[in-house]
């Protein structure tokens, strides 16, 4: 501030280093913090690669871009135009953080497990995937796993709730009853308005008993054929009482994914909870996963009040498709990742296969292309490019590549054959 002020805006060497140094000697105590916070045996890891290069080549970059404006550009002065590029970095960056962040660079979107699972442990991991294959059979793979528990909305519960919960277990602390608490409020207030004409609150009359949806997220893969709604009430269960529910299209639609529900449910005396079932419609087609909603829109009973809790009167049932694309790789190619071909003194046509596996629903293509290594292009083989197409079902077809002939006894050359750009769907094998 002396520096800008009363020297006209000449910056000597304090000002400017004094910035650096603390940041720098923060990095350093935010490094130390993360290591000693780890206890001994365990480990982090950087999820998000492309988010931390990014914030990290930028850091550097705040650096040698003051070296270039104040030696380099213009020596010892910040001119009005770098003032308004180095401005101009922080929504660049910001912008760039978030493309990394959602996936559009750095390798793709984060898939449904990590974006589940990033706080969970490899026990916790096991033993919530056991539970669901005990639901929903035991050949359930993780994805499909992870898209169920993604719609569901389950995330482990951080150590703030455990604390809270903790706390409210040992002094006996109770849920805030907002509506009694608001009621409170209100006939305090009137009574302080200045000693005027005070008009009592009519609260609303208490139900004999009320209806609600004791879950409220539900997640079925698209094959279940029906999911089972559950509705509770409590209250005064001595009297017989009807709830009306109905269904209502999300992404999913009425007649094409689910059949509509809808109608009344007779409670008789003493019953405290009852299902209602909503048939799941299958197809072939590989889809994204979808969603409907089940409401509760009323209840009625003989000359008592009963009611609908509308904090828990909807509920959102996502449907998991379990129509796989399938998983593309070349089918024949031993451990070394080589396909052996048989070269001739004349020219012939090398037939490279390519599989489809682990599901085959839908239409799906692929691109290849080859290029060359010890083998040259136009010299001992013919450079391809194209596009595969798998029709639904369709789990094998070939690429073909002419081989030109060669007089050559022993010959060893090699060529690659690269598959790119999966579509609808289907995935590319990491190993083959």
């Amino acid at each position: 501030v002396i520096d800008i002020f009363a020297k006209e805006f000449f910056l000597e060497g304090l000002g400017p280093s004094t910035i650096v140094g603390s940041a720098a000697f923060n990095l350093l105590i935010i490094i130390a913090v993360c290591i000693v916070a780890i206890d001994d045996g365990q480990v982090r890891y950087i999820k998000e690669m492309s988010v931390y290069m990014c914030t990290a080549s930028w850091s550097v970059f705040a650096y040698i871009w003051l070296i270039i404006i104040l030696l380099g550009i213009s020596p010892h002065v910040i001119e009005v135009w770098e003032g308004v590029v180095t401005f101009l970095f922080f929504p660049l960056l910001t912008l760039l953080a978030w493309l990394c962040d959602k996936g559009y660079i750095g390798g793709g979107k984060s898939s449904s497990k990590f974006r589940v699972h990033e706080d969970m442990s490899a026990e916790e991991l096991a033993e919530v995937y056991a539970e669901l294959r005990k639901k929903h059979g035991a050949t359930l793979s993780d994805d499909h796993a992870a898209r169920i528990l993604l719609a569901m909305g389950q995330k482990p519960r951080s150590r703030a709730q455990y604390h809270v919960s903790a706390s409210r277990a040992l002094f006996g602390g109770k849920r805030l009853n907002l509506q009694k608490s608001y009621m409170g409020l209100s006939r305090s207030m009137s009574r302080l308005s200045f000693r005027k004409r005070v008009v009592p609150l009519e609260e609303p009359e208490t139900p004999a008993c009320t209806f609600f949806l004791p879950t409220l997220a539900y997640a079925v893969l698209e094959n279940c054929g029906t999911v089972s709604i559950k509705i509770k009430r409590i209250g005064n269960l001595d009297i017989p009482a009807s709830v009306e529910y109905t269904t209502a299209s999300g992404t999913a639609m009425s007649g094409d994914d689910f059949n509509e529900a809808a109608g009344w449910l007779l409670f008789e005396k003493g019953q405290e909870e009852k299902e209602v079932e909503v048939t799941i419609n299958d197809d072939d087609e590989n889809e994204d996963d979808e969603y409907f909603f089940f409401k509760l829109i009323g209840a009625k009973a003989d000359k008592l009040p009963v009611g609908v809790d509308s904090n828990a009167m909807q509920a959102r049932i996502a449907i998991i498709d379990d129509d796989e694309a399938g998983v593309l790789s070349f089918a024949t190619i031993d451990e070394s990742d080589e396909l052996p071909i048989k070269s001739d003194v004349s020219d012939t046509m090398a037939l490279i296969p390519v599989q489809r596996r682990h599901g085959a629903c839908g239409k799906v293509t692929v691109k290849y292309h080859t290029e060359g290594d010890s083998a040259i292009c136009g010299k001992d083989f013919k450079h391809v490019e194209g596009e595969l197409v798998f029709e639904s079902n369709e789990i094998e077809t070939v690429i073909e590549i002419p081989i030109m002939g060669s007089s050559r006894l022993e010959v060893n050359d090699r060529f690659r054959v690269f598959l790119t750009e999966p579509t609808n769907g289907a995935k590319l094998d990491e190993k083959r």
